[in-house]
């Protein structure tokens, strides 16, 4: 291992500042530094040739079972999961839908979104499609809203909300006149 890798990084681990007390508020622009940097740790990668003409291609066919009515074939490789072969149908198709609204069945079960093709026997998948929130009725809202009316915010309270203004970078003036703003709306 190079010396000055090690140095550096045992320089890092040994920092005593917290990483949580990182400011967000502060421009980064005026931020000098962010520490010591690691040098490059020289050390030769695995060279990988030609990794696409070992990808094996799967033909994956898909039929809905109810509306929206499809029948099609995707190819994909062996490595892909359920969960891709839905997202790419969805783009493929035009669904309205999320993946998790799509179900895949085999002889009647339901394939799993984690399942990589290369595990599966049969890549023949009767598609089931659960009704979206825009195809199922809006629920019934009330007639009236109830509103929750405050009576009563001590002025300790008010004195904390200014201060967490002013944390945020707020001016004290621009502090005060959001938090005038607030108290007339409540």
């Amino acid at each position: 291992m190079d010396k000055e890798f090690a140095k550096t990084y045992l320089q890092l681990i040994s920092l005593d500042e917290k990483v949580n007390d990182f400011n967000t508020i502060q421009s980064y622009s005026s931020i000098d530094s962010l520490g010591p940097s690691l040098p490059q740790f020289k050390f030769a990668l695995p060279i990988i040739e030609d990794a696409e003409s070992d990808v094996k291609k799967v033909t994956v066919t898909l039929k809905s079972i109810k509306p929206p009515k499809f029948s099609v074939s995707l190819d994909f490789p062996d490595s892909d999961t359920i969960y891709k072969v839905k997202t790419t149908l969805i783009e493929k198709e035009g669904l309205a839908v999320e993946a998790a609204d799509i179900k895949f069945l085999v002889k009647g079960k339901v394939v799993q979104d984690a399942a990589v093709l290369s595990e599966l026997d049969n890549l023949s998948f009767m598609c089931m499609i659960a009704k979206t929130k825009m195809d199922s009725p809006a629920p019934e809202t009330p007639k009236e809203t109830e509103k929750h009316k405050i009576d009563y915010v001590s002025p300790e309270a008010w004195d904390k909300i200014l201060e967490v203004l002013i944390k945020d970078g707020n001016s004290d003036n621009a502090a005060n006149d959001i938090l005038l703003r607030f108290k007339s709306s409540i």
